[in-house]
């Protein structure tokens, strides 16, 4: 008996490793595009934390930075939200959440035609968890969102999608989820919708993280951290990230559409003085950034790659 047991958790071990590779193969081989649509979803969602409700804020200020077709701009985002676990059974709960985001750019010495000001976006998420048994659940909901300039027609600015996904329980140190969905896209065609959830504990105060990634925009990339104690935690990470919005009227171009495509590195350090509070400080730099500008239709105008630009910002969040 005693050497079916053994095999059997190698077994398990092994499975669960595979499982985790597997994953990260999978994030790593699908397009960017896929991986760039943000669900801002509730980092508790994620855990197994007995608080039900949640207030979060973050800035982010992504310092000057030269665009290749000429001119600088910087950007500051805001993020704020909340929601709130209903738990109908042991089994059934239900995930309400809202965020605002804040995107506001400052394009100087000649960064024509990227000429928008302030971004603002709001995402109301409703998913719905039921949990198999004490290793598996099931996830399924949907997503609506509004994000555009100020000034731009809201009915432009509306897109939705659904999700459907599950998590596994493979070991106390090991827990895999995925959800996967459609969301529907300023003027371009309907995306599929990937979030991988891998969180690994495979040493002691040590974590492999994949998925996730809140920067004041959410993104997916891998994060290692390491916590020295119960109050103090620091990581290094990598976050790809993609915003999309309805502009007002520019310089002749009336209901445009902008994106900003971005992958920042990064560094943090988190305190958690209680179990209900934290405060995260991190800094980094934006690799990879592009700016890209379309016309009503979709059509693009003109794109822009931009410098590596540094990156500091704060996140808090208080659950209850």
């Amino acid at each position: 008996m005693e050497v079916t047991s053994v095999r059997t958790r190698r077994w398990s071990g092994r499975a669960s490793l595979a499982v985790l590779v597997g994953s990260i193969l999978l994030v790593l081989a699908v397009p960017s595009r896929v991986l760039a649509q943000g669900v801002d979803l509730p980092e508790i969602l994620l855990s197994e934390s007995e608080q039900d409700s949640w207030i979060s804020a973050s800035y982010a200020h992504q310092l000057s930075s030269q665009l290749e077709d000429g001119g600088l701009f910087n950007r500051g985002s805001l993020a704020v939200g909340g929601g709130h676990r209903f738990r109908f059974d042991e089994d059934w709960s239900l995930i309400a959440n809202v965020v605002y985001q804040g995107s506001y750019y400052d394009f100087t010495d000649g960064a024509s035609p990227f000429r928008w000001d302030d971004i603002h976006q709001i995402t109301g998420l409703a998913l719905a968890g039921w949990k198999l048994d004490e290793r598996w659940s099931l996830q399924g909901g949907g997503l609506i969102r509004a994000a555009g300039e100020s000034g731009a027609e809201f009915d432009d600015a509306v897109t939705a999608g659904g999700l459907l996904g599950f998590g596994y329980r493979a070991s106390d140190d090991l827990q895999l989820g995925l959800l996967l969905g459609a969301v529907t896209q300023i003027e371009d065609p309907a995306a599929l919708l990937l979030v991988p959830q891998v969180d690994w504990r495979f040493a002691d105060r040590w974590k492999l993280h994949l998925g996730l990634t809140r920067l004041a925009y959410t993104g997916i990339g891998p994060e290692l951290s390491f916590a020295p104690s119960e109050s103090w935690e620091v990581a290094l990470g990598a976050s790809y990230q993609k915003r999309r919005y309805r502009l007002d009227d520019h310089a002749g171009i009336d209901d445009g559409v902008g994106q900003e495509t971005t992958a920042p590195i990064y560094a943090r350090v988190q305190w958690r003085p209680t179990a209900h509070f934290l405060v995260d400080l991190f800094a980094g730099v934006s690799v990879g950034g592009q700016l890209r500008l379309e016309n009503e239709n979709g059509n693009k105008l003109q794109t822009s790659g931009y410098d590596p630009a540094p990156i500091l910002g704060l996140n808090g969040q208080f659950v209850f």
